[in-house]
């Protein structure tokens, strides 16, 4: 489990600090024992005055986001003389949660690489467990598309953000589907439906937020069942990022299934 906020590094390990849950575990993947990670509670907010004493204290800042010199936390390091890691920065368009998988493994090696930098003595150390890592994603991605290939894919209405790259890393971009961003406007959200339905049957939904109990109840009436894609900090285990990238394609096996 990742420590929490409040708790403070009291032993040898290398300090660092997160603006998110996703680095901290990539971060810890590559570190192991060697790294006394937190991530930020909100990273674009203002942090509180124990994370204020974390972010001093850290060897290492990493964010995935360029931290503006006008915020808190920009103030914060105008003084910090430790190791300030972007992994985003040269990324051409980086891409939210779940990430393409090269740019996963591109933040992955930039952690390594700033790791290696702050302690050289165990920097090959960092390289195995990054090389491990990265190639257990690989593997996990080659698994997990087989099991896609099995399934008839067909039409379903896919509704949320930031989900594009896990469709282009899975080739699911190549089928029928069809984008709904007016989730929160019930009147348009039943009229879209009902005219994509015209087209050709769908009978799943695959959505990223929280629908309205109106929305889904009008859908039950149209026999369209919703499938809702797991949320990014369900887990926080060791392995968090694999498991959460298996529900993904787990909850898009279950909207298949309901065309057999």
């Amino acid at each position: 489990m990742p420590e929490k906020i409040v708790e403070k590094n009291q032993d040898w390990r290398i300090p660092i600090v997160t603006t998110n849950e996703t680095l901290a575990i990539h971060a810890r993947m590559v570190a192991h024992e060697h790294a006394f990670i937190v991530s930020l509670q909100n990273a674009k907010k203002w942090p509180t005055k124990t994370e204020k004493e974390l972010i001093s204290d850290a060897r290492i800042i990493m964010s995935d986001f360029d931290i503006s010199p006008e915020s808190q936390i920009g103030k914060i390091l105008e003084k910090y003389n430790g190791t300030y890691l972007n992994v985003d920065k040269n990324l051409l368009k980086p891409s939210q949660n779940p990430a393409k998988l090269s740019e996963t493994i591109e933040r992955i090696e930039k952690i390594r690489d700033a790791l290696g930098d702050v302690d050289p003595q165990n920097k090959w150390e960092y390289y195995d467990n990054a090389g491990t890592y990265t190639q257990l994603l690989r593997d996990t991605y080659k698994k997990l598309n087989n099991r896609l290939w099995e399934y008839n894919k067909t039409n379903y209405i896919l509704v949320g953000e930031n989900i594009d790259n896990f469709l282009d890393d899975f080739w699911l971009r190549k089928y029928a589907i069809w984008k709904i961003w007016e989730y929160d406007n019930v009147a348009i959200f039943i009229k879209t439906v009902q005219d994509l339905q015209e087209k050709s049957p769908v009978s799943a939904i695959i959505t990223s937020v929280e629908l309205p109990s109106q929305i889904k109840s009008s859908l039950k009436k149209m026999n369209i069942t919703t499938y809702t894609l797991p949320d990014i900090q369900d887990d926080t285990s060791g392995w968090w990022y694999i498991r959460f990238i298996e529900k993904m394609v787990s909850t898009f096996v279950s909207a298949y299934d309901t065309y057999d």
